[in-house]
């Protein structure tokens, strides 16, 4: 017989003594139980009540590659017997290459199989892995206490879980893994006091041994109300490529840029080595934050600022009704029906739609307020699902659109433009998109 490390799935993992009473309370509905919960179904999830008749101690298992365990899901569905063979498979995200030998008392797994004989025949067994989530609140590198682990060392950090609960996370010098969506390459070193981590591995003496430790970047998204550069600061212009800098974030509900409350306000650092996204750009850099440009930030907190590893620069886009089409310098045409020129430069307003069941106005009535201006380049972009090869002239008055490009004294200059189906307005019978 074999001892393995018991699991903790937080809010799921059955204690000892209640596994041992579900066990003894409702095993004479067996067999039969199973199969009026199942009987045309090849799936069952839950925590094991015994292996191989072996059930009296939860992190009971055995060293075999066939045989019997049961498990207990809801009680109402009673004990479920599982016939496991040489060929059944096994996944377990903790482990390497599973096996029957890792199916133990008090795990959760989940089994897919055939009923036969009133028993489950599986095919296969997933061993669901103990899993943990919350904020570090210490950092052990080997014996010495630390803010942050380090590189390569072995270690532990404590993690503030649900209920208060304080997990203890013991990480391997070689066998613990760590995953950051703010950097490319994480390690121990990124596990600080502070941070949001998520760990995944197998309980032993109290503790979870990770074999997969996610830092959970902290990030802040919104709209751009000013940029640093250098100790230049500046509410009405963007960033320098290649340049270290700051800029702050609003709320995306917050007032106009004017007149945004401070205290709503986040400070994000960016430095030389920060990568930037826009799908509106090709390579984007610091030079593309701009004031008023809406941005979402990933890195890490340091008093109170956060410093940037990555942003992500999203577009400035715009949908609804077109209301007027000017090609070129040419005169403004308001009348439905009236498009642009293909291949050719111009501008064209989109009004805003209105909510669900509310009837608008005709497009000459449109209120100013809602329109958005945008400018069409020669590097503009067109697509349009029922055409072939879109261009400006599919852009025409009383059309629905949606544009995506920067913003440049206050006209959304356009990278793409999409033709988006018609709405057809029913009054009484709210919006229809055709």
């Amino acid at each position: 017989m074999s001892s393995k490390p018991r699991r903790l799935y937080l809010g799921a993992t059955l204690p000892a003594a209640l596994v041992v009473i579900l066990a003894g309370s409702v095993v004479a509905a067996g067999a039969a139980s199973a199969s009026r919960a199942f009987p045309n179904q090849s799936g069952f999830q839950g925590v094991v009540t015994s292996v191989n008749g072996s059930g009296v101690i939860v992190d009971t298992c055995l060293s075999s590659n066939a045989g019997t365990f049961t498990m207990v899901g809801h009680i109402r569905l009673g004990i479920v017997t599982v016939d496991v063979t040489s060929t059944t498979t096994y996944t377990d995200a903790a482990v390497t290459s599973p096996s029957f030998a890792d199916v133990c008392v008090g795990d959760q797994v989940k089994v897919l199989g055939a009923l036969s004989s009133g028993a489950l025949a599986a095919t296969a067994v997933t061993i669901v892995p103990s899993q943990t989530q919350g904020i570090v609140t210490s950092v052990t590198v080997g014996t010495t206490t630390s803010t942050c682990g380090t590189a390569t060392q072995s270690g532990s950090f404590a993690l503030a879980a649900r209920h208060r609960d304080i997990v203890t996370v013991d990480v391997g010098a070689t066998t613990t893994s760590f995953s950051d969506a703010a950097l490319t390459s994480a390690t121990f070193a990124d596990v600080c006091v502070g941070d949001q981590i998520t760990a995944l591995g197998t309980l032993s003496s109290g503790a979870l041994a990770a074999s997969l430790v996610t830092i959970v970047p902290a990030q802040a998204q919104g709209i751009v109300t000013s940029v640093t550069v250098g100790t230049t600061a500046s509410t009405t212009s963007c960033g320098s490529g290649g340049l270290a800098g700051s800029f702050t974030l609003g709320s995306f509900w917050a007032l106009p840029v004017a007149t945004a409350i401070p205290q709503r306000l986040t400070t994000v650092d960016v430095a030389v080595t920060t990568t930037y996204t826009d799908p509106a750009i090709t390579s984007p850099s610091f030079g593309n934050v701009c004031v008023g440009d809406q941005v979402k930030a990933l890195g890490t907190l340091s008093s109170g600022v956060l410093a940037a590893t990555a942003v992500t620069i999203l577009p400035t886009q715009a949908q609804g009704i077109v209301t007027s089409v000017t090609v070129g310098t040419n005169t403004t045409s308001t009348t439905p029906g009236s498009c642009g020129t293909g291949g050719a430069t111009g501008i064209f307003t989109v009004a805003s739609i209105p909510p669900i069941g509310i009837v608008p106005l005709p497009v000459a009535a449109m209120p100013t307020r809602l329109l958005t201006t945008v400018d069409v380049t020669g590097t503009t972009t067109f697509t349009d699902a029922a055409i072939t090869s879109p261009s400006f002239a599919n852009v025409c008055v009383g059309g629905h659109v949606e544009a995506t490009g920067t913003l440049s004294s206050g006209v959304l200059v356009a990278a793409a433009v999409t033709i988006l189906a018609p709405i057809f307005f029913a009054p009484g019978h709210g919006n229809r998109r055709g």
